[in-house]
């Protein structure tokens, strides 16, 4: 509320989505915009958060995508069974139901809420999967090292 104008400000964000923690600083921003004077220091600001997401979005499927390359090219060192099954099937299981907890909002309100960081989980939990079948799928040769 503005007393001295009279007005006030309303910001209606969805529960479920990203932004629901940030109404308050939402608020205070179009405040100290409408009576033009400076934004509040430490309000974030999402473009910043969402070009972070994005890039550590883009290196995480970069390396996705090279892992399965190499595996598909049967390069690199090869790993033992249980390296492979827990690095590229359990920990990525583990986080498709970690990310909800972490993001504190059901898997369903993710994909509502911000369905591009949502299908890029999907994407990355099916390329290690997909790299991980490739792996266990080569018969080793006898005498192979093994690495871990």
């Amino acid at each position: 509320m503005l007393p001295q104008s009279q007005s006030g400000v309303i910001v209606l964000t969805d529960v479920s989505s990203m932004f629901a923690d940030h109404t308050r600083e939402i608020a205070a921003g179009v405040v100290a915009l409408l009576e033009e004077r400076p934004v509040p220091s430490g309000i974030r600001p999402l473009r910043q958060t969402y070009l972070v997401i994005a890039v550590l979005s883009l290196l995480l499927v970069t390396f996705a995508v090279r892992g399965l390359v190499r595996a598909i090219a049967n390069r690199g060192p090869k790993l033992k069974r249980s390296s492979v099954i827990t690095f590229d099937i359990v920990l990525p299981l583990l986080g498709v139901f970690m990310a909800p907890r972490l993001a504190g909002v059901p898997l369903r309100a993710m994909w509502e809420g911000a369905p591009d960081l949502t299908l890029t989980i999907a994407i990355l939990v099916v390329l290690s999967f997909a790299t991980g079948a490739i792996k266990l799928s080569r018969r080793e040769t006898p005498g192979a090292a093994t690495v871990g």
